[in-house]
């Protein structure tokens, strides 16, 4: 196996990832995670199989640091992205104030709250 089939669609790949997270392209990242899991898994064959830092070509090392630099940053994007998603998460949960549920009774009137003796049904938003 040569060397671009190994680390060229890798390092494609990788870009096309970070452009998508830096682009905030949340779906479009983890449309790549299939095809990112099958060229780890080929270049970690190819290293298994045959790497020797001592062998490597000029190409190679190129490759490799390309491959690392755009690994660096893919790390950055994906936990930025994820604190992205637990800020918004949390900003969501902190929104949600169960004592204040809006609720409606027979008269089909809003209210905050059950009052005795009359039935209240909870809201529910699509």
């Amino acid at each position: 196996m040569s060397v671009p089939s190994i680390f060229l669609p890798l390092i494609s790949l990788l870009e096309q990832e970070n452009r998508a997270l830096s682009e905030g392209d949340i779906p479009g990242a983890l449309a790549l995670l299939p095809q990112k899991q099958i060229l780890a898994a080929r270049l970690a064959e190819y290293h298994a199989a045959s790497f020797q830092a001592s062998a490597l070509s000029a190409l190679e090392k190129d490759s490799l640091k390309q491959l690392s630099d755009l690994t660096t940053e893919n790390e950055r994007l994906v936990a930025m992205a994820l604190e992205a998603q637990s800020h918004i998460a949390r900003l969501l949960v902190a929104s949600c104030d169960n004592t204040k549920q809006q609720l409606y009774g027979r008269s089909g009137c809003y209210h905050s709250g059950y009052v005795a003796g009359d039935q209240a049904f909870n809201v529910v938003s699509a």
